[in-house]
């Protein structure tokens, strides 16, 4: 069989000069294995046995000579079927679908990378046929020639599977640049080999010693579990409980939506820690720990303490990568404002700079939020007491009579209105009534910006507060009604409760909160329409309407929060 290996026979030289690292090259063949074995897995109706990858290097001075300066890589998958061999020399052809897999040109752009010689062996897991072929790119192009042989035979027993072996590599593999290749395949496949349940088990050996490329999770990923560290007049302050410091993140960008969450390791370092782990298809695209992820723009320049411990993951299903597959082609800096400014992540990167795991007696002091309030609040300034009026009146003479002051006549002055409430006290009890991480956090970070008087940050986050915490309420206490609401936004929500109050509430042990809905079910008008406003862009509160809003819907969110 003839398979054609065109259309331009030239690009496979410019391919041997592509800006690929030795870890990311190799990938493309890891990739291949592990996108056809998925594949074959949903498709198949029995059970596909675990995918088993082995990557084997041979150095220059390997005792057999036949195998020296090789790289072999092999796997039980599916094979390559008749129908599926022209696609995979093809160096443009794309596979016509999403996965690990799509852009048809990494197995050749790497191969050739690596080495102008180079064979393909593979036994389909349907049908009794066994295919082999050589590619031999200075020989093709010596020779004018534009296809190559495939040669076909029975199948005689042998397992499903693909061998590639890269000869005579341009390229040699020493034993530091095999550990790095090591470690990088261990983090990037990490999704993929963890676990007692993982689908994949990836293997290496280097001159027949062997490596397990299973990953592990490392010892030093534990999250950081710390009050609040504050900074007050050369003081530290340990504030509030502790908890763990796990922030979850979603946002979309770009039109394709990103989750994940970021957090801070309770071990910094500045050598191991990968930073924020941008994943795509399960697969690691940026972030390990010999090539960390950690924006500056984000915590700051590499000797900040944020450096240390910021970690995360990311997923970014969907988003534009190189076709070597080592970075994203986004707008970086809009990206990592994205990541700044989602709801948790200031105070998150704020306690990276103040934390500190070594503090010495004397130099800290534990408080509560609202003790810590106390000291950052200052006194309000005293007034001077108002001077009395001379008896004789401010036009020099005659008595003040019936149109003297107050204090001519010895009448006290009335008792200036009392403070508004500290509406942070609202938000404060609804943190500490959830046992929700996720909503602990978004309601951290909306105490933080109430504090701050950031008025349209803290509508933002108020009308998640109120969704987020209807929506749990809901999901616990009303199972049966969960899926009905599951998908709804906060108008829908109380359009919905207004619509079923019987199903949540009793008219008169909770009539503050059915008052509540029915003023916001009224199209176009009440608090949730005007936090809809916001977060849609049409709106700019300032702080007193903030105070309103949450004044105003304080029956509601205790309710949810109970």
């Amino acid at each position: 069989m003839r398979v054609d290996v065109s259309p331009d026979m030239g690009m496979y030289k410019l391919l041997t000069r592509q800006g690929y690292e030795a870890s990311f090259a190799l990938a493309e063949f890891v990739d291949n294995a592990i996108d056809a074995h998925l594949k074959h897995q949903s498709r198949s109706s029995k059970d596909v046995q675990q995918l088993d990858i082995k990557l084997k290097f041979y150095s220059e001075s390997y005792a057999d000579p036949a195998l020296r300066n090789v790289i072999v890589i092999e796997d039980n998958g599916p094979g390559i079927s008749h129908q599926r061999l022209q696609e995979a020399f093809k160096p443009a052809k794309v596979s016509g679908s999403a996965g690990l897999s799509e852009f048809g040109i990494g197995m050749k752009a790497a191969a050739v990378w690596f080495a102008d010689v180079w064979t393909l062996r593979t036994v389909p897991v349907s049908g009794n046929r066994l295919y082999e072929t050589q590619f031999n790119l200075m020989e093709l192009l010596a020779k004018g020639k534009s296809t190559i042989n495939v040669e076909e035979s029975a199948r005689t027993g042998a397992a499903p599977g693909t061998t590639i072996s890269l000869l005579k590599l341009r390229r040699a593999i020493t034993k530091e640049l095999y550990a790095n290749i090591c470690q990088d395949l261990v983090e990037i496949y990490q999704r993929f080999t963890e676990g007692t349940q993982a689908r994949v088990y990836l293997s290496a050996e280097f001159d027949e010693t062997i490596s397990d490329l299973n990953f592990t999770l490392p010892d030093d990923r534990q999250t950081l579990f710390a009050e609040r560290y504050e900074t007050l007049a050369g003081k530290t302050y340990l504030v509030g409980p502790k908890r763990e410091w796990t922030q979850p993140i979603s946002f979309v960008f770009e039109g394709k939506r990103v989750d994940g969450f970021l957090s801070l390791l309770a071990v910094g370092s500045y050598k191991d820690n990968p930073g924020i782990i941008l994943f795509r298809n399960n697969r690691v695209i940026t972030g390990t720990s010999r090539h960390p992820n950690i924006p500056v723009d984000l915590v700051g320049t590499s000797n900040k303490y944020g450096r240390q411990r910021i970690y995360g993951e990311l997923n970014m299903d969907g988003l534009p990568v190189t076709y070597t597959k080592d970075r994203f082609e986004i707008d970086t800096a809009a990206f990592v404002e994205c990541v700044r400014q989602a709801p948790g992540v200031a105070e998150l990167i704020k306690q990276s700079d103040r934390y500190r795991s070594n503090l010495k007696d004397g130099a800290w002091e534990k408080v509560s939020e609202q003790a810590f309030q106390k000291k950052t609040t200052k006194p309000a300034a005293s007034k001077k007491p108002a001077k009395k009026a001379s008896a004789t009146g401010a036009s020099g003479g005659g008595s003040a009579g019936a149109s003297g002051t107050a204090a001519s006549t010895g009448t006290a002055k009335p008792a200036p209105p009392a403070p508004p409430p500290d509406l942070a006290s609202v938000l404060i009890t609804l943190q500490s009534n959830t046992s929700s991480l996720a909503l602990k956090n978004v309601l951290a970070e909306t105490i933080f910006q109430y504090r701050w008087g950031r008025a349209i940050a803290t509508a933002l986050c108020l009308r998640i507060v109120l969704e987020a915490g209807i929506l749990e309420k809901i999901r616990k206490d009303y199972p049966t009604t969960y899926p009905a609401v599951s998908d709804k936004a906060i108008a829908g929500l109380i359009t919905y409760m207004q619509g079923n109050m019987t199903t949540f509430l009793n008219a008169q042990r909770d009539y503050k909160v059915v008052k509540c809905i029915q003023s916001n079910a009224v199209k176009g008008q009440g608090d949730v329409m005007m936090l809809n406003n916001v977060s849609h862009g049409h709106y700019n509160p300032v702080m007193q309407e903030v105070d309103k809003f949450i004044s105003n819907l304080e029956p509601l969110l205790l309710w949810a929060y109970s």
